[in-house]
C-alpha cells in the first residue's frame, strides 16, 4: 500500500514537472543544445517555415514546435552536418533509440528528442489506421510472440509506397495502427505517411517465408508487387495502466 502511495506521489510530482517545463520550452531547449550539429540550424529553419504556413490552424506555441520536430524528422536532406557528414537527423535518432550501449550525455539527449517526438505525434492528433505497410530491407526479430521496432516509425496508408523500400526483403502489414498521418507536416506530403511512436507494441498475427504463401498474401493487397523474402501482418496493442493514463491526463492540462 504504501509502496503505491509512493508511485503515485513520484508520478504527480513528475506530471507536475512537466506541466511547468511545457512542450514548447523544452522542445526549444532541446534543439539548442542540438545546434553543435552545424546542420541543425538549417532543419529548423525548414522546419518552422512549414509551421508558418500553417500558423492560423495551429492552436498553441507547442503545436508549432511539434510542427518543427515532425517536420525536421521527415525531411530527407536535415543532415546533422553540412558536409551530410554523421547522417540523417532521422537516422541518428532511431540509431540511439534502439541502441543498448552504455549511455553518455549526447545519447542522453537524442533519447530527449525521441520523447519530444513521440509527443509531437500526439499534440498534432494520432489516429487509429485499419492498415499501414512498411516496406524494409532487412528482416526483423520475430522470435516473440510480441514486437517492437524500437524507433519512430515510418509507415504508409500506399502499399506502393511501401513495396518501393522493401528492397525485394520484407513487407509488413500493421492493423489497428494508431499514427500521425504527415501530410500537412512533411517534406514529402505525397507518401501518405503514417508516423508511429517508438514505444508501440505490437502482436505478431502471422508471418511466412514461403514464396508461393507470400506472393497470394501480397496479391491480396497490391498485385504485380515485387515479390519479397519476409511476409509479416503485426496488429497494435494497445495497453494503458494506472501511471500512464495519470501521465497521459496531465500532459492534456498543458497542451
Amino acid at each position: 500500500m504504501m509502496r503505491n502511495i509512493y508511485l503515485i506521489s513520484l508520478t504527480v510530482a513528475l506530471t507536475s514537472f512537466l506541466v511547468k517545463a511545457g512542450f514548447a520550452n523544452r522542445a526549444e531547449s532541446t534543439l539548442r543544445e542540438l545546434g553543435h550539429y552545424d546542420g541543425i540550424p538549417d532543419c529548423y529553419r525548414v522546419g518552422l517555415q512549414k509551421a508558418e504556413t500553417l500558423r492560423d490552424s495551429l492552436q498553441s506555441r507547442d503545436a508549432l514546435f511539434a510542427v518543427i520536430l515532425i517536420n525536421m524528422y521527415s525531411n530527407p536532406n536535415c543532415y546533422l552536418f553540412k558536409t551530410k557528414q554523421g547522417g540523417l537527423f532521422n537516422e541518428k535518432l532511431n540509431k540511439e533509440i534502439q541502441n543498448n550501449y552504455q549511455r553518455d550525455a549526447n545519447s542522453r539527449l537524442w533519447i530527449q528528442v525521441g520523447n519530444l517526438v513521440n509527443k509531437a505525434t500526439e499534440l498534432l492528433g494520432i489516429k487509429t489506421y485499419q492498415a499501414v505497410y512498411r516496406g524494409c530491407s532487412h528482416n526483423p526479430d520475430l522470435s516473440r510472440t510480441e514486437f517492437s521496432f524500437r524507433r519512430i516509425t515510418s509507415t504508409s496508408r500506399d502499399p506502393q509506397v511501401a513495396d518501393f523500400y522493401t528492397g525485394g526483403e520484407t513487407f509488413i502489414i500493421i492493423e489497428g495502427a494508431r499514427g500521425l498521418d504527415m501530410h500537412r507536416y512533411s517534406q514529402i506530403p505525397d507518401e501518405a505517411e503514417i508516423i508511429l511512436q517508438s514505444t508501440n507494441i505490437y502482436l505478431i498475427e502471422e508471418y511466412t517465408r514461403n514464396k508461393t504463401e507470400i506472393r497470394e498474401k501480397i496479391d491480396k493487397v497490391l498485385p504485380g508487387m515485387q515479390q519479397v523474402k519476409l511476409f509479416v501482418r503485426l496488429r497494435q496493442i494497445h495497453r494503458r495502466n494506472f501511471i500512464s493514463r495519470l501521465i497521459e491526463n496531465a500532459f492534456r492540462l498543458w497542451t
